[in-house]
This record gives structure tokens, C-alpha cells and sequence, in this order.
């Protein structure tokens, strides 16, 4: 029998409620119409993804356009948000002193009895890795791992960062990499927070008002905003405040975390497969939409 994958998502899922793991990955369905923070975070791992190959901006740029052309019902401000970040991620971290010697790497490794060392014979892990850095002139690798928020990312004690400490993603990657042959000593989390601007709107023709020479007060427009204006409005803003959307900091996993997360996930795995050999997977109706 071929062994079943369980990916951070897919683990994710089922925690949160076993019958959607079975609806969305037991009978395939997914949903017609992902969210837009969704959308954004593909489009903005789509353009980095292209950008690390040479640091091109011009590729990164036309790799966003590129996947949001073949997306339907795509708002056009939010790609000219996408594309603005990706200008000010450009500008941050165009001069680093690492190199990518990996990215968007597959991989599958066994899944391991914490306590026999077995392996399951029907769950293996996977995933996709973001990318592994190396340090310029040293063998220092770092897991990188990228991600877009809404969440305060410029104070370290945040929540956000926080949380970050047991990730359980990036357990799942160093355990990937270690499969795949490389030995990182840490877990650089790239953050990018999203724009919140909204595009201008034309002022109500009732409420509009003018001054003696005829023209509107400031504060009030007479057509809506264009997508290249909001563009560049937003690029200003992002190069204004580059600490407010791009954040980076190292979270190691030491050997007890990452030994606590393989009890977590084989745990997992034995009531998925008592859920697979029943045919019932209990709802868990407080995640109910």
C-alpha cells in the first residue's frame, strides 16, 4: 500500500477538525473560491521565489503578473499590492550576504516512532521547503521559511513571534532537509506584512465641495484612484515604513522541540488511521463555519 502524505496543512487540518482533513484531503474536495489573504500570500511567494534565483526584480515582478493572469476574478489592486511589497523587498534585501543554494525544495521522509524509531507503514511526511540560505564565505545553512501577515511584526516580543517558537511547519522542514542532506543550524523566518491601503474613491457628488477657484478641497477627489496611482502610493508608503512590512529573525529548534513534535505528529497519524479504519471522522462543530 502506498503510503499516505501528511503535510504541515494537512496535519493542520486535521487537528483543527478531522471531518474537513476528510472532506479535503480523504474525498478531494477543495473550495471554489480561495481568500484573498491566500491569493496574496501565493503571488508574493511566486514573485520571491522567482527573485532568488538572480535578484532580479524584473523576473520577480513578471513571475506575480504571470500567475495572476491565470487566476479568475482577480482584484487588480491587490496585485499592485503585491507588486509594490515586492518592489520594497526588493530594496530591502537586494544586497544580503546570503545565497540560495535551495528553493521551493520537495521532500519525503519517513515517519518515525518516537520511541521504536520504526517507521509508519502508512504515513510519510512532506512538503515543499521555501528555501535554504547560505552564508557567504562560511558552511552556515539556515532553513528559511517565508510567510505574509496582517500581525505587528516590528516588536520581537510580539504574539506573532511568539508563536513562531513552536511552529510546527518548520519542524516538519528541518526533519525534511535532514532527509534531504542538509544540516541547518536555524530557522530565518522572512516576514512580509501586507498593505491595509485601499484605493481612493470619488467623493459622492452631494458631498463634494469647492473652493473659490473651482477646484475640490484636498481631501476629496472627483474620480476614483487608478491602479497605477494606488501602485505608486503604495510603494511610497512601504519605502517610508520598511520596518513596518519586512521583518527577519532566526527561531533555532533545539533537539527537545523537535523530538516533542514527533510525538505530536505520530500521535496524530495512530487516530487518523483508527479514524481511516472506522470510516467516521468526528466534527469538531466549534470550527464551523
Amino acid at each position: 500500500m502506498e503510503r499516505q502524505i501528511l503535510t504541515n496543512s494537512s496535519l493542520n487540518t486535521g487537528r483543527t477538525c478531522p471531518e474537513k482533513y476528510n472532506i479535503q484531503y480523504e474525498m478531494g474536495y477543495v473550495p471554489v473560491q480561495e481568500s484573498e489573504y491566500l491569493t496574496f500570500g501565493k503571488l508574493m511567494h511566486k514573485g520571491i521565489e522567482a527573485w532568488c534565483k538572480n535578484r532580479n526584480i524584473k523576473d520577480a515582478v513578471d513571475a506575480i503578473y504571470e500567475m495572476a493572469e491565470k487566476t479568475e476574478n482577480l482584484d487588480e489592486f491587490l496585485v499592485a499590492r503585491v507588486h509594490a511589497l515586492m518592489e520594497g523587498y526588493h530594496e530591502r534585501y537586494q544586497n544580503e550576504s546570503y545565497v540560495a543554494v535551495a528553493v521551493e525544495k520537495e521532500f519525503r521522509a519517513p515517519l518515525l516512532n518516537p520511541e521504536t524509531a520504526r517507521e509508519s507503514q502508512n504515513f510519510v511526511i512532506g512538503g515543499v521547503i521555501d528555501r535554504v540560505f547560505q552564508k557567504v564565505g562560511s558552511d552556515r545553512y539556515l532553513l528559511v521559511e517565508t510567510k505574509t501577515t496582517s500581525e505587528n511584526i516590528e516588536d520581537p516580543a510580539s504574539d506573532y513571534w511568539m508563536n513562531l517558537m513552536i511552529d510546527s511547519q518548520v519542524s516538519t522542514y528541518y526533519l525534511g532537509l535532514e532527509s534531504l542532506g542538509y544540516k541547518v543550524e536555524t530557522c530565518l523566518y522572512d516576514v512580509c506584512r501586507r498593505p491595509t491601503l485601499q484605493p481612493y474613491k470619488a467623493t459622492p457628488q452631494e458631498k463634494r465641495q469647492y473652493k473659490k477657484d473651482g477646484a475640490l478641497y484636498a481631501s476629496q477627489r472627483d474620480k476614483d484612484e487608478t491602479v497605477e496611482e494606488f501602485y505608486q502610493r503604495g510603494k511610497a508608503d512601504i519605502a517610508e515604513r520598511p520596518n513596518h512590512y519586512f521583518a527577519r529573525r532566526e527561531v533555532p529548534r533545539l533537539s527537545k522541540d523537535l523530538e516533542d513534535y514527533m510525538f505530536d505528529v505520530w500521535g496524530f497519524a495512530q487516530t487518523l488511521r483508527a479514524y481511516q479504519l472506522k470510516g467516521r471522522f468526528p466534527r469538531f462543530t466549534r470550527s464551523c463555519i
